[in-house]
């Protein structure tokens, strides 16, 4: 079993344990990568942490979503974390 799938086996039973709508590697940084576009973050720090060669990697992987949707999800997510509070 490789690396990302013993990591998204994890994060299945996290999500059953909590019980919440299931979640991959994959979503987890994508949703990280997008809140800290969304909160200004530099694309090199972006870069960085998703451990992209190029920027342009990390452009392309932020740009897959338009910022209307991204404001949409980010707000819905703060609203959220506010309500579990």
């Amino acid at each position: 079993m490789n690396r990302r799938m013993k990591i998204n086996g994890y994060l299945k039973s996290l999500a059953e344990h909590l019980s919440i709508d299931r979640f991959t590697i994959y979503s987890a940084r994508h949703t990280w990568a997008t809140l800290a576009k969304f909160n200004g973050s530099p694309t090199a720090v972006i870069q960085e942490s998703l451990g992209h060669e190029t920027e342009e990697m990390t452009q392309t992987y932020l740009n897959s979503f338009g910022n209307e949707e991204v404001d949409l999800n980010a707000n819905k997510l703060f609203e959220s974390l506010k309500e579990s509070t």
